[in-house]
């Protein structure tokens, strides 16, 4: 069962590597000529840990008025 809960920085990584493979699935096309390898080299950064620790902030540090939620599927963040 999907469930929809507030982020907590426990979920910037899982989050992070959710962007990744979003991007992956999405935008690679070879008939443009977007490999995945080249989409997985230019997204290689959002899973460094200056960026994972770049994500934990952004969820601890969210203003007031922003809500921030992740969905789950038996307790992976999908």
């Amino acid at each position: 069962m999907v469930t929809l809960r507030k982020a907590v920085v426990s979920d910037a990584e899982a989050m992070n590597q959710l962007y990744f493979n979003v991007w992956l699935d999405t935008y690679s096309n070879q008939e443009f000529g977007v490999s995945r390898e080249d989409l997985s080299e230019w997204l290689k950064p959002s899973l460094t840990p200056e960026s994972l620790e770049s994500s934990r902030s952004s969820i601890e540090n969210k203003p007031e008025n922003v809500l921030m939620l992740v969905a789950e599927d038996n307790d992976k963040v999908i």
